[in-house]
């Protein structure tokens, strides 16, 4: 019994261990706990605006998809639009809000495209990934976007899409510490285990921009550069300005 108890102890001991050694003092302080207004992200990032024209877009082909997929994402708040330029040209935008203590951290970070395409037929391009592509918008840096391309093969025909996503807990760009985020690092699942056990969990934002043409070609484009900045307002903007990256 003792020694069982023992053994217990130790192992609590360890982990309590390991969160210290793997977070920040500050961050293991506590988070100040701000639920956001009832449809901020509506606010945030308008239909139509700067000459782009938005439409929302469902999360399933049916209701009972639909249904099923917002019961998985447990978020406060999503939105899932796609907009059009002046040019006709497209692009959506997907963004997931978590309020405090609303989901846990390792289960939030779990919803990636690197994980929840490639389940869906997509394949990842291993040699098109980037996990720090810093972009400058409106004289500001957005935090890092890890910058992904996928293929999906349909009736003999390959389709590709362009995607930068963000996953921001806490205020802070969340690194997955891997460079494919299909299954989770380890260390970061110990780390959020412990995190979330003994401070529950923060505000979090995965933010998701795709297209079917290269977002290279799209970022020389006013009104593109328009919505980064409306995302940058929203969350993705660093609060430190370090000089790097695509430039406006």
């Amino acid at each position: 019994m003792v020694k069982n108890v023992l053994s217990f102890l130790c192992i609590v001991s360890m982990i309590v261990g390991a969160y210290f050694v793997l977070s920040d003092w500050d961050d293991a302080v506590g988070n100040v706990e701000l639920i956001k207004p009832e449809k901020h992200l509506e606010t945030a990032i308008p239909m139509d605006f700067d000459g782009l024209k938005g439409r929302d877009i469902p999360l399933g082909a049916t209701e009972e998809v639909m249904r099923a997929t917002e019961k998985i994402l447990a978020v406060n708040e999503f939105l899932n639009r796609e907009y059009t330029m002046p040019d006709g040209r497209r692009f959506s935008v997907y963004i997931s809000y978590w309020a405090p203590k609303k989901e846990p951290v390792r289960v939030a970070s779990t919803h990636t495209p690197d994980r929840c395409w490639v389940r869906n037929g997509w394949k990842n391009d291993d040699s098109k990934k980037k996990q720090h592509e810093v972009l400058n918008v409106a004289g500001k840096n957005l935090m890092p976007a890890y910058y992904r391309e996928y293929t999906v093969e349909n009736m003999e025909k390959i389709y590709r899409r362009y995607v930068w996503f963000w996953f921001v807990v806490d205020g802070k760009r969340y690194d997955y510490k891997t460079s494919d985020n299909y299954a989770p690092s380890p260390i970061m699942y110990v780390k959020n285990m412990v995190e979330d056990a003994l401070q529950g969990s923060p505000e979090m934002y995965f933010v998701r921009i795709d297209s079917d043409i290269p977002l290279a070609e799209l970022f020389k484009a006013r009104e593109f550069k328009s919505a980064l900045e409306k995302l940058g307002e929203l969350i993705l903007f660093e609060k430190k300005q370090p000089e790097s990256g695509i430039k406006k």
